[in-house]
């Protein structure tokens, strides 16, 4: 059986990306050592043996794990929990040189450790808006955000979008578009034939008929009821806050959420430090953790590598799905 090679740039040097990694990694020992699974760590291994200086306790790397150098000569100085303009370039370079690797086929899925937006340079003088947005551009695709922990999965119509510009994001084409997507995602790359999928309202309440708002009424159904009518099982829109509160997550296969907190405060609420972060409707996979770089334990090992570890195991997953979903 041909080892599955899996890629992971290395996020934020000052947060816990390297710490929650290599704790995954201890974990996945065994298939390291049988050669089922090989990777590709996107950090030079003078950076590496820095990091275990500074935390001892690490887990060395072991031969299965290729450390790749996407920084040349550069000095890069760990001061874990700062935020350094230098060691955001440096996780750009992994980042980029990780997706290199994706592109000409010497991994099989990319792992995305946390990173610091802010601490990113502009592309085209565009601030780095997060790994969803830069896969999008990077691979002329139209990538789709979804969090997932066991059977519970939200996707996102809209991402990192501030809340004045949802108006003129959202509407018909966009919702119909991701609900598409999603549809596509949930066949393709978790293996569910016939997905169902509830639609939440964009109004609170959904609008309640009207009473505070007119969007859901005026086209989000009928965006809903077309797709019906094309086949798709498909429900909305639905009350957000009612729909997590009587569980209503537990009864689909998945939930569109159409803003960014919408979807991740209930998701995180119930799977945060477990769940997967993952960008669908590209050529490639991708996951990285549900969390952020958390500099305020940077550097002290209390980090939980549980979601680093169900993003290893997610992108295993999504490459052999994809192989099976396509008869290979």
């Amino acid at each position: 059986m041909q080892a599955v090679v899996i890629g992971i740039s290395c996020g934020d040097l000052n947060g816990i990306g390297l710490e929650v990694t290599l704790k995954a990694l201890q974990k996945k020992s065994a298939a390291l050592e049988s050669g089922q699974l090989e990777i590709r760590l996107y950090c030079r291994e003078d950076v590496l043996f820095a990091y275990h200086a500074l935390m001892p306790d690490f887990p060395p790397v072991g031969e299965a794990i290729q450390a790749i150098n996407p920084w040349q000569d550069r000095a890069i100085n760990l001061q874990p929990g700062a935020l350094r303009p230098e060691i955001g370039q440096a996780a750009l370079d992994s980042f980029s040189m990780a997706c290199d690797d994706l592109e000409s086929g010497r991994i099989h899925a990319l792992v995305t450790a946390p990173l610091h937006k802010a601490n990113l340079p502009a592309q085209d003088g565009q601030p780095f808006s997060g790994h969803t947005g830069y896969l999008s551009q990077r691979f002329h695709g139209k990538a789709l955000m979804v969090l997932s922990a066991g059977t519970t999965r939200v996707a996102l119509a809209t991402e990192h979008v501030p809340i004045k510009e949802l108006n003129a994001l959202l509407g018909p084409e966009l919702l119909t578009e991701k609900l598409h997507a999603f549809h596509q995602a949930l066949q393709i790359d978790f293996g569910i034939s016939n997905p169902s999928i509830s639609v939440l309202g964009l109004d609170p309440h959904a609008g309640d008929h009207g009473a505070i708002g007119e969007a859901d009424k005026a086209w989000v159904k009928p965006v809903i009821q077309r797709l019906q009518d094309g086949g798709m099982s498909i429900s909305g829109p639905q009350p957000a806050d009612g729909f997590f509160g009587r569980k209503g997550h537990e009864t689909v296969d998945g939930v569109m959420a159409m803003y960014h907190d919408q979807g991740l405060i209930p998701f995180k609420l119930l799977h945060f430090g477990q769940g997967v972060n993952s960008s669908h409707g590209l050529s490639h996979v991708r996951t990285s953790p549900d969390h952020g770089v958390a500099f305020d334990i940077a550097g002290e090992g209390k980090a939980d590598a549980g979601s680093m570890l169900a993003a290893i195991d997610a992108a295993i997953a999504m490459v052999q799905q994809r192989k099976f979903f396509h008869g290979q």
